[in-house]
């Protein structure tokens, strides 16, 4: 039974040969499977734009009903490349020779070949639910011809006709909550070309939200008694050499290299490396154990799974991690605590999740019965806490590692809060306690992450609640407005009250109509706001409007006001589902 990435996979290759025989002399450049189905890009000489959707879906079925062999062909690389060279490719051909195996695998439909990732459907009527989503025009780089210009085929896959149908109800909703949309509204960041193509700028109000994201994260694991290492943002490439990254991801890790007095630095793809060294630096006694650390820092990842869109393409993010290191016997009850930790995590933010456990890939670290036996251990602290998991499609080469995948408003499933082993870093950096007998011993090293990237987490709340955040989130928490002139003097005390106790507030000042203000601080999704005129000034008062109708128009003091944010702040009440979210 092939999983879902591999079904997207087989699906995206169906789409290529389909678009080779509607489109004689397209070039094949690559593929990749998302989250949420897979994409295609080609370079053709003719126009292929929507138009084109209904004549490609059709001839996909067309071969889905012929039930046609899919063939996994095993070649030398040599091979591979004067395959795709005769068969006019050649940018398959640069891909299948800048394989690192000598051995490479070839998808196969009749005279249709292709170099993709393995294992692939055993014929195409498996494709039972396929859809084209969209065709665009993108930018593809390639490591000789640099940024190329490519037609792009979005498109998904399922094993079942009635989730295809579910999907693609669920993204017609999301377009009304898209955190590009809101994200401007709400001035929360911005793609700023000038600045940089891989990463985004997090303006004031979306700085602001990190902050308190962050603030909320250290306080959570001060709790836990971690530790707060701070390590470079570029590192010697000799460590991310070392640490085995290359070995498995140096094709679709695109990192600039910068030179320093003659040393090349780069900046990291994960901050485990960096944790293994500040580990090392001493011996540890096993009554230390477990030594805790925990880092935010700006983390460069590579494509593996394609681009997605907005702030969730980044290249370079602002990522979390946290890695505990432990003796052999603790392992079990780190995993469990880790679980219940996570699990209170996300229901703070008010999503639903289900866990995924997942396992090796073709290339791993360790041993078979290593891997073999953690998994019999997550698979026991799963059950010691109650919590249902499905086995996962992903893989990893460092170790066994369960996923939380956070469920929107629109029931998307999104890559959460994830805990796992890494056999790679103790081994690799020589790591080592000392045990009650005075020898040392390899520990283990369990890798935790709870945001992840903070640009993709932020992506999710904003379109999960619609930009309608959490007071305690959000970033501006109340926007004080005056009536008149007159009453700034007034509204500002007020402001400044509120400033007192902590609270994000701005005043409006501006010479315009209360109505024109009031619609602009909806529009930014304020929480709440505090209108002031004569007559609240002449009562010592403030009107109060909030998102929740029971508070609209409603005049207190401001003490009683801020008791009442004192406790929704506190108590990190959700608000009300938006009207937007089904």
């Amino acid at each position: 039974m092939v999983s879902l990435k591999e079904l997207r996979q087989s699906a995206a290759e169906l789409l290529a040969f389909a678009v080779t025989e509607l489109f004689p002399g397209v070039t094949l450049v690559d593929s990749k499977v998302t989250e949420f189905g897979f994409y295609y890009d080609f370079i053709a000489e003719q126009p292929i734009d929507a138009n084109a959707i209904h004549l490609i879906e059709e001839k996909v079925r067309g071969l889905v009903k012929e039930g046609r062999q899919v063939r996994m062909l095993e070649m030398m690389r040599e091979n591979a490349m004067m395959l795709f060279n005769h068969k006019g490719q050649p940018i398959k051909a640069q891909l299948a020779g800048q394989a690192r195996e000598n051995i490479v695998t070839i998808f196969q439909i009749d005279h249709f070949y292709d170099y993709c990732p393995a294992p692939y459907i055993a014929e195409t009527s498996e494709v039972t639910a396929f859809k084209i989503l969209k065709i665009e025009r993108a930018q593809h780089y390639l490591s000789e011809e640099g940024e190329v210009e490519v037609v792009r085929i979005r498109g998904t896959a399922f094993f079942e006709k009635d989730h295809l149908k579910k999907h693609v109800k669920s993204l017609q909703s999301a377009k009304k909550i898209d955190h590009r949309h809101i994200g401007k509204e709400m001035q929360l960041f911005e793609q700023v070309e000038e600045i940089s193509d891989a990463a985004w700028v997090w303006l004031p109000n979306g700085a602001s939200l990190r902050k308190v994201l962050y603030d909320f994260w250290h306080e959570v694991h001060s709790k836990q008694r971690f530790k707060f290492p701070i390590t470079p943002n570029l590192v010697k490439e000799s460590l991310v050499i070392t640490s085995g990254f290359y070995d498995v991801i140096a094709d679709a890790l695109d990192v600039g290299v910068c030179h320093i007095k003659d040393v090349e630095y780069v900046i990291p793809p994960s901050l485990a490396a960096s944790h293994a060294m500040c580990y090392h630096e001493k011996l540890h006694s096993y009554r230390e154990l477990p030594v805790r650390f925990a880092e935010c820092a700006n983390v460069c990842l590579p494509d593996t799974e394609g681009k997605l869109w907005g702030i969730l393409s980044n290249t370079l993010v602002y990522s979390d991690s946290a890695h505990i290191f432990c003796v052999p016997e603790e392992l079990e009850g780190e995993i469990i605590s880790s679980l219940q930790f996570i699990d209170k995590f996300i229901k703070i933010f008010g999503f639903e999740y289900h866990w995924y456990l997942c396992g090796r890939g073709r290339k791993f670290s360790g041993t078979p019965n290593r891997w073999n036996k953690v998994q019999e251990i997550f698979v026991k602290a799963f059950e010691v806490v109650g919590m249902p998991f499905t086995e996962g499609d992903d893989s990893s080469f460092v170790g066994p590692y369960a996923e939380a995948r956070l469920i929107d408003s629109c029931g998307r499933e999104w890559k959460g809060p994830r805990l796992g082993l890494d056999f790679n870093c103790p081994e690799r950096f020589g790591l080592r306690y000392q045990g009650p007998n005075g020898e040392t011993h390899v520990p283990v090293m369990l890798v935790r992450t709870l945001f992840g990237s903070f640009e993709r987490f932020t992506a999710v709340l904003v379109e999960h609640f619609a930009g309608h955040f959490p007071v305690w989130l959000a970033p501006e928490q109340v926007r004080v407005i005056p009536v008149l002139e007159k009453n700034i003097a007034y509204a500002d005390t007020i402001c400044r009250a509120i400033e007192e106790y902590g609270y994000r507030t701005t005043i409006d000042c501006r010479n315009e109509q209360l109505g024109s203000k009031i619609h602009s601080a909806e529009n930014e999704k304020v929480p709440y706001l505090i209108i002031v005129g004569d007559k609240e000034e002449k009562q010592g008062l403030i009107t109060v409007r909030s998102r929740g109708p029971e508070m609209v128009g409603a005049q207190t003091t401001i003490d009683t006001f801020l008791a009442q944010l004192r406790e929704e702040v506190r108590s990190k009440l959700l608000p009300r589902k938006s009207k937007n979210a089904k």
